[in-house]
């Protein structure tokens, strides 16, 4: 009888170890989501990357939800509210995965991860939300102007470079500008109050922003109001410009001007550097007057419903540009199909920085990337809670034409079109901007 128990213990035992094993050869599945994947028939680099992923990890399965590919904020909504989130999916900033309690808590998985020391300290610095990391930085993009150097040549004028002074570029934008012989300076001046400020003063960020709170009410932000005053009103600047005066540039939108060849500068990221270099004109990428760089990243978040958070952030890893597996395998698949991989490189290593560099068409993003680890910011809109109220939708009780209460963001238009006095307002916009940062979460019910 006893020998019977033995064998009964042992045959239980490897019935056990049996099913363990089976339960570890399975096949994981990874629900993803991300807006840049285009379809099923296009296969663009984003699907084989993800194919690619699958060949070396058979055992996880990644399966694209294409009801994000066809309209992303209304699956992200219905998923959330359902609360059936992908296990990784990209989002707009990281605010408003960690409010709504989207995004997992990574900060345990990437301890002992080597490549996540790859990541320049500025982007690791944004993925922290009270402590935590939430966020993977899958791309990174610069903010800035393009310019056809062939209108600053018309002109007289030598190429634009990256790091050109503020007062080199307002002085180009300026003498690059005759209407009558088809060619203007600037293509749109609605940005120019959102950089001043940082390009004048290295404690600023975007919008003025210094860790803490706005500074609405510098001198700074002040001047930047007046120079896209100054530019808009001397006809600098094409988007002011009325229709027949746009029919001397090529007519219709400034991009219709841009692609006329009719414009000096263009405000954009290096996201859309395929469309620029695919223009026969003389254009480089110079990146911000003054030489700082505001980055621009996208990233990853890990549902915090995921079964799988290991595999999940090892796939999310292989998309994302710090990864070497993963960046290595982009610049194969770019060069075999004569691709552009527009997201600039986040790994430390040297051939495959040169791979990348070598593939750019583009002049200039080099030598904006070769300055942005020295002296660089991020878009604020990317990390701080509450930037879109405290930027452009918290009310006031400033009227601006007939309406009553105007918001902030139409409040600092008006005061770029001269409809407002800037030093009249200034203290008081900073007061609410900051008085809306404060109060973020519940101004998300206003």
């Amino acid at each position: 009888m006893q020998q019977m128990k033995r064998i009964l213990l042992l045959l239980t035992a490897s019935l056990l170890v049996g099913l363990t094993g089976c339960s570890k050869s399975s096949t994981v599945e990874i629900r993803y989501a991300a807006w840049n994947l285009g379809t099923v028939e296009q296969n663009g680099l984003e699907r084989q990357m993800i194919a690619e992923f699958m060949k070396e990890n058979p055992k996880i399965k990644i399966v694209i939800d294409e009801n994000f590919v066809t309209d992303y904020n209304q699956a992200m909504s219905a998923s959330a509210e359902n609360n059936i989130l992908p296990d990784v999916f990209m989002y707009s900033n990281i605010s408003t995965t960690d409010e709504n309690n989207w995004s997992l808590d990574i900060s345990d998985i990437v301890e002992y991860d080597s490549d996540w020391s790859n990541i320049p300290e500025i982007i690791k610095a944004s993925t922290y939300v009270k402590g935590k990391i939430v966020a993977i930085p899958s791309g990174i993009y610069f903010y800035g102007y393009f310019c056809n150097n062939d209108v600053l040549k018309a002109s007289g004028l030598a190429d634009a470079t990256s790091g050109i002074t503020l007062d080199s570029f307002i002085r180009d934008v300026k003498e690059a500008t005759a209407i009558e012989e088809g060619r203007i300076g600037l293509g749109d001046s609605s940005y120019i109050c959102d950089w001043y400020p940082a390009a004048t003063n290295d404690n600023y960020g975007w919008f003025t922003w210094d860790g803490g709170k706005f500074n609405l009410h510098s001198q700074e932000f002040r001047d930047g109001i007046r120079l896209t005053q100054e530019l808009d009103q001397g006809k600098y600047t094409y988007a002011l410009l009325n229709d027949s005066e746009k029919e001397l540039l090529g007519g219709g939108s400034d991009w219709e001007g841009w692609n006329a060849g009719s414009i000096a500068f263009k405000f954009d990221g290096t996201w859309a550097q395929n469309d620029y270099s695919k223009l026969s004109y003389d254009i480089s990428f110079i990146g911000m007057p003054g030489g700082r760089t505001c980055v621009v990243p996208d990233y990853l978040f890990l549902s915090k419903t995921t079964e799988h958070p290991e595999e999940a952030y090892q796939f999310a890893k292989f998309m994302s540009t710090y990864s070497e597996e993963g960046f290595s395998k982009r610049l194969e698949l770019a060069k075999a199909q004569d691709l552009l991989v527009t997201t600039i490189p986040m790994v430390n290593n040297i051939d495959l920085i040169e791979q990348y560099f070598d593939l750019i068409k583009m002049k200039g993003i080099k030598e904006v990337y070769d300055n942005f680890y020295c002296n660089a910011y991020i878009e604020t809109a990317k990390v701080l809670p509450g930037y879109a109220m405290a930027r452009w939708n918290y009310e006031t009780n400033i009227t601006i034409g007939l309406t009553k209460n105007a918001k902030i963001g139409d409040v600092i238009a008006a005061a770029c079109k001269g409809q407002v006095n800037i030093d009249d307002i200034a203290e008081q916009i900073n007061y609410l901007a900051n008085t809306s940062i404060q109060i973020y979460p519940q101004q998300l019910n206003n």
